[in-house]
């Protein structure tokens, strides 16, 4: 029995890896493990340069800012809500500013 080829993907970012198209798929997938195991997205592009392009954008998404020691409670929530609450339904707005307040006056 013949051996199977493993598959290479291209390396763009660490943890990154654009797929190329194999069997009934013709677009470029993306894959990226995080703490689930491994994820993988669709491109819906044909064509390899764009592609990578699309495996940039979702590296700099990826990548993890270093932690700021002097961060304070206000600060962290604000950068919260900016980075997490872009196009998020009311009641989950709604349901973090309460549980905000509530953390905050236990402190």
């Amino acid at each position: 029995m013949a051996r199977r080829k493993r598959r290479q993907g291209v390396g763009l970012h660490p943890g990154v890896t654009l797929l190329s198209p194999t069997g009934g798929r013709k677009y470029y997938r993306l894959r990226w493990r995080d703490g689930n195991g491994y994820r993988y997205q669709t491109t819906k592009l044909e064509t390899r340069a764009l592609a990578v392009q699309e495996a940039i954008k979702l590296a700099g998404r990826l990548r993890v800012p270093e932690h700021d020691t002097d961060l304070t409670w206000g600060d962290f929530c604000a950068r919260y809500e900016e980075e997490h609450f872009e196009g998020a339904p009311p009641k989950t707005i709604s349901a973090w500013r309460t549980a905000r307040a509530w953390f905050t006056n236990l402190m």
